[in-house]
């Protein structure tokens, strides 16, 4: 087993890119040397890099071929320094791609309990009626007088003034906030607060930076309320759905998040949310720093790599080594199931592609694997559809879950 995958995948991105240290690449050759016959999924997720990389356009467009030219340099390499890779076979690695499913930038891996006998198969997308475009930048800007902003069709540059601070649509696309500084005199008013709040629907994603600095990505079916200046000791805010934040240290105003009666305290550390009312817990999950998670009486410290989940009933629970690339794929444009219930993926398919979900039965499904959200509704249905275990309909913005 490598010990090492997430540093392998950096290396790898280092040789795709041209831009690997000789010491990099020297780390490179070791850690694939040390890749086992358990290393499937490993290799799965270096196939998924290669494979939706968009620089590899002017290399190797086929896997085996990309693989040959990568163990001929590992050899033409061995010759110049130590032989640290002789034991390996690149070609085990090939091998692993029979299990994969690809579609337009994705791929799923399946287990054996899933499906059996999957041959690599490539699936173009075509014309389908009734097809779902996917979500994108879509929210609406509410100011504190009331008047709201679409955001999608805002041109770039400022777009009001609350207070002492400009709102500001940068040319990414993104929100942001910039205080004025003002001319000290006797005279000057403290300006009231005033509160704004960003909501994203079906369909849509949107990132702000807030008044301190904190960056915030907001999923599909969210909201984030705020003030346009962060004053007193702390700064405070409030989500609806799903967030993830990269808070700006500050040890003298700490963040804090209200979500569904609970609340998450932080002084400067990256952590994700998610809070929708159709999920069967609230999950706050850490991937840097340290926060506080308080629910009543009931305070959790975590640390980085843990989750805490807040269920209906009360019950609270704490999970270490939490998978962080799954909980964040999301504001990285990837659906990502590792042994997910078809409940939940139907959940997530439903808020990105403002579709209603049906199922004819319960099933009893789990999936893995990853996918770029950049597509047709109708490539992630036949892709699943690929498993043997579920059968979908598309008409009228609905979609049914059969056997």
């Amino acid at each position: 087993m490598s010990s090492n995958p997430k540093r392998l995948q950096y290396l790898f991105q280092q040789y795709l890119h041209d831009s690997a240290t000789p010491d990099e690449l020297r780390e490179f050759w070791k850690l694939f040397a040390e890749l086992g016959e358990e290393d499937d999924s490993v290799k799965n997720d270096l196939w998924q890099l290669w494979h939706s990389d968009s620089d590899n356009q002017s290399k190797e467009k086929n896997w085996k071929n990309m693989l040959q030219r990568i163990n001929q340099q590992a050899h033409h390499w061995e010759k110049k320094q130590a032989p640290v890779i002789s034991h390996f076979n690149f070609w085990r690695v090939a091998a692993a791609a029979i299990i994969i499913t690809m579609c337009a930038g994705g791929y799923f891996f399946f287990s054996k309990k899933n499906i059996n006998g999957i041959a690599k198969t490539e699936i173009h997308a075509q014309a389908i009626k009734n097809d779902v475009l996917p979500g994108g930048n879509n929210a609406i800007l509410t100011l504190s007088n009331g008047n709201t902003i679409i955001l999608n069709k805002a041109r770039n540059g400022n777009l009001a003034l609350q207070g002492n601070t400009k709102i500001l649509k940068l040319n990414n696309g993104q929100l942001s906030y910039e205080s004025r500084m003002l001319p000290s005199s006797g005279n000057n008013k403290i300006e009231p607060v005033t509160y704004n709040t960003l909501s994203t629907p079906r369909g849509g994603q949107y990132q702000v930076t807030l008044p301190d600095g904190t960056h915030v990505w907001l999923n599909s079916s969210s909201s984030i309320h705020y003030p346009t200046t962060f004053l007193g000791k702390e700064r405070k805010v409030d989500i609806t759905g799903e967030a993830y934040f990269e808070v700006t240290h500050d040890a003298a105003k700490p963040f804090k998040v209200t979500a569904n009666g609970s609340q998450i305290e932080v002084l400067g550390t990256h952590f994700n949310i998610n809070a929708y009312n159709d999920e069967p817990a609230l999950r706050t999950t850490l991937l840097e720093g340290s926060i506080k998670f308080i629910n009543g009486s009931n305070t959790r410290l975590l640390s980085p790599g843990q989750q805490i989940q807040l269920h209906p009933n009360g019950e609270i629970k704490l999970l270490k080594d939490v998978d962080l690339d799954q909980t964040i794929a999301w504001k990285n444009g990837l659906f990502s199931f590792h042994n997910t219930g078809i409940d939940e993926v139907m959940r997530q398919l439903s808020r990105w592609y403002d579709v209603e979900v049906s199922f004819s039965e319960p099933l009893d499904v789990h999936l893995n694997g990853n996918i770029q959200k950049q597509v047709n509704v109708s490539q992630v249905l036949k892709m699943i559809e690929l498993t043997g275990e579920v059968k979908f309909k598309i008409q009228d913005s609905k979609i049914n879950v059969m056997k």
